[in-house]
């Protein structure tokens, strides 16, 4: 095989969709359903014990640096009304996920 041509081959359909798949998974009872990768990095408990932590009120803003898919942002939002949330993440697939996240979930004026 020519090590030019191989080196220029784009992976299959399959491929590029198992690299891409998401899975959509309840927290916090059912209340929350999130979208996140099928793999690589994802949110679980963790994520809601974390939430559950984070001394804050009505009309208070929390920042989360490296929101990810934003469980933790989401399961704070839940239980705090009126609550600002700034989250930041570098990188562009987990920000989009998070993003739409809040929204589907109802939480999009608390980002």
């Amino acid at each position: 095989m020519n090590t030019a041509t191989s080196a220029t081959q784009t992976p299959a359909p399959a491929a590029k969709a198992a690299a891409s798949s998401l899975t959509e998974d309840a927290f916090l009872g059912g209340r929350l359903k999130v979208l996140q990768p099928e793999k690589g990095f994802r949110a679980g408990i963790d994520s809601v014990f974390l939430a559950a932590t984070i001394p804050c009120g009505p009309g208070e803003t929390l920042f989360e640096a490296g929101i990810g898919a934003g469980v933790a942002a989401l399961c704070v939002a839940a239980r705090v009304a009126d609550i600002h949330i700034t989250g930041v993440e570098i990188a562009a697939r987990y920000a989009m996920m998070a993003e739409k996240n809040f929204r589907n979930n109802g939480f999009a004026g608390n980002v």
